[in-house]
């Protein structure tokens, strides 16, 4: 029975950053790295296929920088309503319109 290896994301991206580098052919990669060079192919397509992905902010984060991401659009988003609120306020009292507290 034959197992299969598990590499991990950093070693993949090590492996294809070298593929890009086009200083060795992916049959030296392949035999300093001691893999396959179709899978060294497999990698480097994925990365390109996903090229779009990256520039357009949608690459995967880890769950704890989802949260801090989104904490921090949701906080972006509370200062700019307060300014926004400040600002009708201050215009109401200018003007002497009463404001209805809801």
């Amino acid at each position: 029975m034959v197992t299969r290896r598990k590499f991990t994301s950093a070693f993949k991206a090590k492996v294809v950053r070298e593929t890009l580098k086009e200083q060795q052919t992916s049959a030296e990669l392949a035999k300093r790295f001691e893999i396959s060079p179709s899978l060294i192919c497999q990698w480097k397509n994925e990365v390109l296929e996903n090229l779009n992905n990256f520039f357009e902010g949608k690459y995967h984060l880890s769950n704890d920088d989802q949260i801090k991401h989104h904490v921090h659009v949701l906080e972006q988003k509370v200062g700019q309503l307060t300014i926004e609120r400040d600002f009708l306020e201050q215009g109401y009292e200018k003007l002497g319109i009463s404001k209805k507290k809801f």
